[in-house]
């Protein structure tokens, strides 16, 4: 029986709603390490220091140090590596990119010459990440098909909801919100790559029972900015308070391929999302020096409120799978999302304490320690206006409390200063990943964007960090910094899922995907 395409059609062509999940909050509430060559040199410990941009980022009061105005400018350039294991088939991919993540504005005014009193401003504008990767992975043979995933989630509609995937986009039932991945499960209705199972009460794969060797091609592209407005008062040289507006910007866009060979017949699943976002977020910070030796830092940021825009398109390429229709046989054809397919919500990350310590050995050496905690659990979404009712409550909110964690991150570095014009420095910054040991095993069916079935589980980072700084006046100055960062990700093409209705269990095989970063900085600054 012929299905009509009517995706290209449908009534809500021009507004869709995709679920947002877990992978989607933790994406948009995790930050690089970033500031100037100085402070990433130092592994980014920053907090309780102060007098460098990336101090004001961490802790707003570090703009209370300030005893000169300063303008600085950053660049660099960044090497990023992928290696996959995917069941033992290895591919390795890499790119070059160039970056300008860091460039600020100091301004001082003296309130009181006698009790140095300053009431300092900055400007800084920061990259807090860089989304740009790129890797691919295939296996030999996958354990489950693709077509079983959506088969089994299919199914699941039809029990939970009611919803089949020929009618669920013209249902009088249809909710907004309430549609998950069912964009999903209608591509392989109309790209005929499942049909109902024999007693009508569910879905099974058209596909043969065989196992398939699978291909993966992933591309990101985009990063999170951050316009931060700074003031800062300084009171004795030893108590110093800070607070920041930051005015925040996402754009991420992601294409992917996902491919599947059973022999004589074969698929592809294309898929595009974008994500754009303007944000706003608020920074407390104090740093107290009760020694010329000891500095303490505490800061705290707020979430950052977003209002987000997100655009899909996926589409299923079937080859050598057939169709009958009144007798006669069919090519399955190519099936697609709508085009201008896109849904807009609000998101509010995690807030953030951070806590400082630095020891000042005079003009000559520094040891400085920063412990970040973030609750991940804590990042919601809700709809444009900022209302969270109760789908995004039972659904979107509750999966990230249940599989989100804590995650702690912890930065340390060290300079020493040979000649009033001459340091060296060096540090490390390890980062903590947040997810739940059920979703670290696998063992939960993970909400992903739009038709895009696969998502990637990040590992910790890990930062080693070493750079110089060189004055050639008291006022103009150059940093170089080198930094290597390492990480190890699991990349399912789909999530596992059980099938009530069949009592099946549909296993999805993760490749491992290892990612390491060499970023070389410099950055050009002037006191005056």
């Amino acid at each position: 029986m012929k299905r009509n395409l009517v995706l290209f059609f449908a009534v809500i062509v021009c507004l869709c709603a995709y679920g947002q999940g877990e992978i989607d909050a933790y994406r948009m509430s995790k930050n690089d390490l970033s500031g100037t060559a100085r402070g990433q040199a130092m592994g980014g410990a920053f907090g309780a220091l102060g007098g460098d941009p990336t101090g004001v980022s961490i802790n707003p009061a570090g703009i209370a140090v300030y005893r000169s105005s300063e303008v600085v400018l950053n660049a660099g350039l960044s090497f990023n590596t992928t290696n996959s294991n995917w069941d033992g088939l290895k591919t390795k991919d890499s790119k070059t990119s160039f970056t300008a993540d860091n460039v600020a504005y100091i301004g001082t005014y003296t309130l009181d010459t006698e009790r140095n009193r300053r009431l300092n401003f900055g400007f800084t504008f920061n990259r807090l990440k860089n989304f740009d990767r790129r890797y691919r992975a295939g296996i030999g043979r996958m354990n489950s098909s693709l077509t079983d995933f959506i088969a089994s989630k299919a199914s699941q509609d039809i029990d939970y909801g009611g919803y089949r995937p020929n009618e669920w986009l013209s249902s009088e039932n249809f909710n907004y919100y309430d549609t998950d991945q069912r964009w999903l499960n209608a591509l392989g209705w109309y790209g005929y790559l499942i049909d109902p199972n024999a007693n009508n009460d569910g879905y099974v794969s058209r596909i043969p029972n065989v196992a398939p060797s699978t291909e993966l091609t992933f591309r990101e592209k985009g990063n999170i900015s951050s316009y931060d407005f700074t003031l800062g008062y300084s009171s004795q040289d030893y108590f110093y308070l800070g607070a920041t507006i930051a005015l925040t910007n996402i754009s991420y866009s992601m294409e992917s391929t996902y491919m599947e060979d059973f022999g004589a017949q074969k698929f592809y699943l294309d898929n595009t999302y974008i994500a754009e976002g303007t944000g706003v977020q608020m920074k407390l910070g104090t740093i107290w020096r009760p020694t010329d030796i000891l500095r303490l830092g505490l800061s705290f940021h707020t979430p950052t409120w977003y209002l987000m825009k997100d655009y899909y398109r996926g589409s299923v390429d079937p080859y050598g799978i057939t169709y009958e229709d009144k007798g006669i046989t069919y090519d399955a054809e190519r099936v697609s999302t709508p085009r201008d397919a896109r849904t807009a919500y609000s998101f509010s990350t995690p807030s953030t304490l951070t806590a400082s310590v630095a020891l000042v050995a005079g003009k000559n050496a520094i040891i400085s320690v920063d412990y970040e905690l973030k609750n991940y659990g804590g990042a919601k979404f809700a709809d444009e206006d900022g209302y969270i009712d109760a789908w995004y409550e039972d659904n979107s909110n509750k999966y990230i409390k249940e599989d989100l964690r804590n995650a702690s991150s912890v930065r340390i570095g060290a300079e020493y200063r040979f000649t009033p014009r001459f340091s060296v420095r060096a540090g490390y910054a390890w980062m903590q990943q947040p997810y739940s040991k059920d979703i670290k095993d696998g063992k939960i069916n993970v909400i992903t964007e739009g038709t895009a079935p696969h998502y990637s589980l990040e590992g910790a980072i890990n930062h080693l960090t070493a750079g110089l700084g060189y004055r050639f006046t008291p006022n103009f100055y150059i940093d170089l910094a080198y930094v290597y960062r390492t990480q190890k990700d699991k990349l399912y093409p789909f999530p596992s899922t059980y099938d009530e209705v069949t009592s099946t269990t549909v296993t999805s095989t993760p490749a491992t995907v290892s990612v390491n970063n060499s970023k070389v900085l410099m950055t050009v600054g002037y006191k005056f």
